[in-house]
């Protein structure tokens, strides 16, 4: 995403203004443009800025676009495997039903 790449660039190129001690009204106006650019961002993505941040992005279809950085898609992807295994656990659990049930009906049965 274009505007991920520019507050990047626009991140470093504060710290470096900073770091050679420019005039404080070239820092502000840096930094200024450095929250109108976040601002976008978060428009964009619906997400906050983070400079370690990857940004994934998936189009679902020309006008729908998710958006998950690594934390979101790690908690998503976390939020699938839980509902996955609490279904397997509980397809585990039936069939563990069924299993005493047919062992009580045959344990039942005259002879046995």
């Amino acid at each position: 995403m274009e505007v991920h790449s520019q507050v990047t660039a626009q991140g470093d190129k504060v710290r470096e203004l900073k770091t050679a001690k420019a005039a404080k009204e070239e820092i502000l106006a840096a930094v200024d443009q450095l929250k109108k650019l976040k601002i976008e961002y978060k428009e964009q993505t619906g997400q906050e800025y983070n400079k370690g941040t990857v940004l994934i992005i998936i189009k679902l279809t020309p006008r729908q676009t998710i958006f998950f950085n690594n934390d979101s898609l790690l908690m998503n992807l976390s939020i699938v495997a839980k509902s996955r295994l609490k279904m397997k656990m509980s397809s585990l659990e039936n069939q563990q039903g069924r299993q005493q049930e047919l062992l009580s009906k045959i344990s039942s049965l005259p002879g046995m």
